[in-house]
């Protein structure tokens, strides 16, 4: 509860100036242009999508905390379909603001912070830029909710060794899958540039929706239905579209995003082996 307070207090934060900069900026939009464009090469379209698509990515984290809220089964597909779909709006209207208001934004280094200057001065500008921070912040925050639950719950299936599994004897926190996380994310965060990182983030997301997709068939055949279940019309349409969209779009990584990534899943598989072989040996005495 505490987490999630932050997370939210985070939120509003940020995303307060990027209201104000949208409510400045809807009087200088020029729909224009959005009629006269000039579509870029395939190739550069599917490098600029992986490395957008890390805008959008995330929202599954929601699902990883749901065990400890009131009715995941209900409010959890709700709140993911409608945060996804107003931050599209969202960014669609910051973009299109963006643009209109600096037609050289391509060439900028600080564009949001460019634009909230011309619109609202120098204020505007120091805004937007407390505004980056704090969705660091909050994102920083959000992830160490999340991700380290994901660890624990791995410890206690007996997939990764038990020391991932540890709680804090006062908090009841996945104390060392935290401790692990944090480091781990330290150090990548020194170690390679924003766009590099984004694109291995987002790579192994994408792998990840892949498999979760593939799942489907199987858990509808082996979960019994409820009358509350959400359910998504057009049957296997939407998953089979999402999924040729997410191998689509692995296939514009390049060769470095692809080791990076495999060095992870290999690290995960040693760490798989020797947690099911300890287990072996705890069973056996």
């Amino acid at each position: 509860r505490q987490s999630m307070s932050i997370v939210f207090v985070f939120s509003a934060l940020k995303l307060i100036p990027l209201f104000l900069l949208i409510l400045m900026g809807l009087a200088h939009t020029r729909p224009e242009l959005l009629i006269h464009v000039d579509l870029p090469l395939t190739g550069t379209l599917g490098e600029a999508i992986l490395v957008l698509l890390y805008a959008f990515v995330g929202f599954e984290s929601a699902v990883v905390p749901a065990g400890e809220a009131r009715n995941p089964r209900r409010d959890i597909p709700r709140a993911i379909t409608i945060t996804v779909l107003t931050i599209t709006g969202v960014y669609f209207l910051i973009q299109l603001i963006s643009v209109s208001v600096l037609p050289e934004l391509a060439s900028s280094k600080t564009p949001l912070a460019d634009v909230a200057l011309v619109l609202m001065g120098g204020a505007g500008a120091a805004m937007l830029t407390l505004g980056a921070v704090f969705s660091i912040g909050g994102n920083c925050s959000a992830s160490m909710l999340s991700a380290p639950r994901m660890t624990y719950a791995l410890a206690k299936l007996g997939s990764l060794p038990e020391w991932f599994g540890k709680v804090h004897p006062r908090f009841r926190t996945p104390v060392n899958s935290i401790v692990f996380y944090a480091v781990l994310g330290l150090v990548l965060a020194v170690s390679g540039s924003f766009i590099w990182l984004a694109v291995v983030s987002t790579l192994a997301r994408l792998l990840s929706y892949i498999l979760g997709v593939a799942a489907l068939p199987v858990l509808e055949r082996r979960i019994e239905t409820t009358d509350s279940q959400f359910r998504l019309r057009g049957g296997y349409f939407v998953p089979g579209l999402a999924l040729l969209l997410c191998l689509w779009l692995t296939s514009f990584a390049s060769m470095t995003a692809w080791l990076t990534t495999g060095g992870f899943f290999l690290l995960g598989s040693l760490l798989y082996l020797a947690s099911s072989k300890s287990g072996k040996k705890n069973k056996i005495s």
